[in-house]
């Protein structure tokens, strides 16, 4: 699901729950003992282990925070605006959260309070700015097989966005904005609140918007960049509600999932819910092993600071401590051989997230999780026909030969689990397979640690695509 640069926002725990659950209910003949993703959101366990699907699962530390004295950082007052009484007590949750992340932005928080209507509506006008992007993505989807064309992308994110968040805050307009009618603070808006404004903390300090807007080109960037944002404002906010909230408080936190939302969560697809809650899970994963590793929060404000390139370094935060960045991959200019109404959507990065939550849709997380470990870095090309219809170039570059024939294989038993339609081998090339699907033909291809694949709408499109990519990237 495509990511608003615009917001970063607080998610109900319950949409990774359901997601879990969701996850649980697949069955795969090929692997009948699937790993279930992390369920921890905004709420890091006492005792986290590693959740991220691998082929070996390392445990984590156990994550104990340290006691927060107050006051320890200077925190400018909040602006009455909704209630003095209010005011007061979200000014001190402010300074409590100040000294929970050890950071003071020196500036007043803007921040405004809507009724659920209200929000609904100022999230509809921020989603409308990522229209085409969602449209750019459904037909994505579609082209991989994972989404029908009866369903409206657009209309599911904005329900999932508008009734399944409790706040965000907005990037460019450094504004706050909660769900709260301003009677009185109730445990869901704190809660919602202090997350939201530890945002507000990471914008004025690390200047997240300038860092998600150097990375637009690259989606799967932008999601790591979102990872640690989120990941590390769930710390804070777990942190927060263990030292300053009554057990019964943090239980009524989280309010319960509306029904509109799970009936979105039932036709969106798989891969689109597992991104979109990635920084409420792994990227909690994240910040958590980075917080361990550093004893506190120096880590975290590195991480911050100079932010993961890639999803990869998020899955696997060695990677990034280790500096390992993504391998640079270009996709060659292809549209002048497609003929007249082909146009290019989308030239950008899968990343190691989107092919694992991809594999994972009717398959086991762990076998998902192996094809996609070794990602070394991808691009890809995304072009729509005079006719509707659609074809995706695909290259991955892998760590190791394993590794690219590991994805190879999975693909491929991954379509036919699905399909039920089986592959052929080609007669393109080496090392090179291709099935023939209800309005598709997909091909795939490997030479050494590389791997080509093209969907289109029939073998002659294919063979014409892999012709061009072959020439210009010396694939024979």
């Amino acid at each position: 699901m495509v990511a608003m640069k615009h917001k970063l926002a607080s998610l109900l725990l319950s949409i990774p729950l359901l997601l879990a659950c969701r996850e649980n209910d697949r069955e795969s003949d090929l692997s009948p003992t699937p790993e279930p993703v992390s369920t921890e959101a905004a709420q890091p366990p006492v005792d986290p282990t590693a959740t991220t699907a691998t082929p070996t699962p390392t445990p984590s530390p156990t994550f104990f925070p340290q006691n927060v004295i107050l006051p320890t950082v200077p925190v400018p007052t909040i602006e009455p605006n909704i209630g003095s009484i209010i005011s007061k007590e979200l000014a001190a949750a402010a300074i409590r959260m100040n000294s929970v992340r050890g950071l003071s932005s020196g500036t007043l928080v803007n921040r405004a309070f809507l009724s659920s209507m209200e929000f609904k509506d100022v999230m509809s006008d921020l989603l409308e700015t990522s229209r085409s992007a969602i449209e750019s993505d459904q037909l994505l989807y579609e082209t991989l097989g994972l989404m029908e064309g009866e369903e409206n992308l657009y209309d599911l994110t904005l329900t999932l966005n508008s009734e399944g968040v409790l706040g965000f805050f907005d990037l460019d307009k450094r504004t706050l904005y909660v769900v709260g009618d301003g009677g009185e603070v109730t445990p869901p808006l704190e809660r919602t609140y202090v997350h939201e404004y530890v945002h507000h903390l990471q914008e004025a300090t690390f200047d997240i918007g300038a860092k998600i807007d150097a990375a637009a080109e690259n989606m799967d960037a932008v999601r790591a960049l979102e990872a640690v944002a989120e990941g590390s404002a769930s710390i804070a906010t777990f942190i927060y509600i263990n030292q300053f909230m009554s057990t019964e408080e943090r239980d009524s936190s989280q309010p319960e999932l509306p029904e509109v939302v799970r009936e979105a969560l039932d036709v969106i697809p798989y891969a689109a819910i597992r991104i979109f809650v990635f920084p409420f899970a792994e990227g909690v994963d994240f910040a958590v092993n980075l917080y361990q590793e550093g004893e506190g929060w120096d880590l975290v404000n590195e991480a911050l600071e100079q932010p993961p390139v890639s999803t990869e370094q998020i899955l696997h935060s060695e990677k990034y401590l280790e500096g390992e960045i993504p391998i640079p991959v270009e996709i060659p200019e292809l549209g002048w051989i497609l003929g007249e109404g082909w146009e290019r959507v989308r030239t950008n990065r899968l990343g190691e997230l989107f092919i694992r939550a991809w594999l994972e849709t009717d398959f086991s997380s762990a076998e998902a999780a192996t094809a996609s470990t070794g990602w070394g870095g991808d691009a890809y090309s995304l072009f729509k026909g005079p006719d509707g219809q659609s074809l995706l170039v695909l290259l991955v570059v892998w760590d190791s030969i394993q590794d690219a024939n590991e994805f190879f294989d999975t693909v491929q038993r991954h379509t036919e689990a699905r399909t039920g339609i089986m592959w052929n081998d080609s007669q393109v090339a080496e090392d090179a397979t291709a099935i023939s699907l209800p309005g598709r033909t997909m091909y795939i291809e490997r030479k050494d640690a590389t791997t080509l694949m093209i969907v289109s709408p029939d073998s002659t499109y294919t063979e014409t695509v892999r012709q061009a990519v072959a020439e210009q990237l010396n694939l024979d």
